[in-house]
């Protein structure tokens, strides 16, 4: 094992992680999955899923599924059984509800964090999926290794929306990514309540309103709150991107793919402006990989 935390902290970023997803579950959807975003993520997995293509009944593994909106795009692409793991119930719930009548025998549920799951399973899977999810995880590297050990031969795993390291991002990158990710938010906050906004705003509101006043306060106390959960749940802030590629060769996986992860944001012109300095400047904001393990 490489993780130097004790298991009392892994457990308490574990509980983290569950209360700030059952929060954010019923809006999840809404906030983190618009249509052209959803758009790119055909394309990867169609990048991803084409090693498996003429395998029936697959057995597919969707590590940190959240409310499935990858998961049920897979399982639309490819036919077989799906293991859906995450901490949140309430994120499972959701997936449930939105899941078509047709497609809901396929899938298995459950409530229980990534390494808990795989030292348990003694299944092998032909599909790994982790998207945006281990950046969320204390001993991430671990939990890739004892994915590894439980693909198939000839199976894939796909790693997607995980934060590059910020030496590869740039300044620009970085701008770019809090900008984008700022709008999509006020948008969605127009939908809401003024209270919701302000809260948000208060790096903004602090400069013009007086600390002894009401709102201050009340900004202040309850979204110092929600921000201190939601980093603290966001464990790392970027993912070692060399050892993980490290990790899937030593494990006797071909890499097919490792670039800049295309969904990263959500309008258009971000998305296009993030493209080019992934491609000519090196600047990767977030990164997938595409990894198959070799047969003999």
């Amino acid at each position: 094992m490489r993780h130097s935390l004790d298991r009392s902290e892994i457990q308490r970023i574990i509980a983290i992680n569950r209360e700030d997803m059952d929060r954010e579950a019923e809006c999840y959807r809404e906030k983190r999955y618009r249509p052209w975003h959803v758009r790119y993520l055909w394309g990867e997995l169609d990048q991803a899923l084409e090693p498996l293509r003429g395998i029936e009944s697959a057995r597919i593994l969707s590590l940190g599924c959240g409310v499935g909106v990858l998961t049920q795009m897979v399982m639309k692409k490819l036919d077989g059984v799906v293991a859906a793991v995450d901490v949140s119930g309430k994120s499972l719930e959701f997936f449930m509800q939105s899941m078509p009548e047709n497609m809901r025998s396929r899938v298995r549920t459950h409530a229980i964090d990534a390494e808990s799951f795989l030292s348990n399973t003694t299944e092998a899977f032909h599909l790994i999926l982790f998207s945006a999810v281990l950046h969320h995880i204390p001993n991430y590297l671990d939990v890739l290794e004892m994915a590894c050990d439980i693909t198939a031969p000839g199976g894939v795993i796909f790693i997607a929306k995980e934060p590059a390291p910020k030496a590869e991002q740039g300044r620009l990158g970085r701008w770019l990514s809090f900008l984008d990710g700022n709008i999509h938010v006020q948008e969605w906050l127009c939908k809401t309540s003024i209270g919701d906004w302000c809260r948000y705003n208060r790096r903004y509101l602090r400069k013009v309103l007086p600390k002894s006043s009401r709102w201050y306060r009340r900004i202040d106390e309850d979204v110092r709150k929600r921000d201190i959960l939601h980093s603290e749940a966001e464990y790392y802030s970027e993912i070692d991107r060399q050892a993980v590629l490290r990790i899937l060769r030593d494990a006797g996986f071909d890499i097919l793919v490792s670039d800049a992860g295309r969904p990263t944001y959500n309008y258009r012109v971000f998305q296009s402006l993030a493209d080019i300095m992934a491609k000519k400047v090196n600047t990767l904001i977030t990164f997938k990989v595409i990894a198959q393990r070799r047969i003999n």
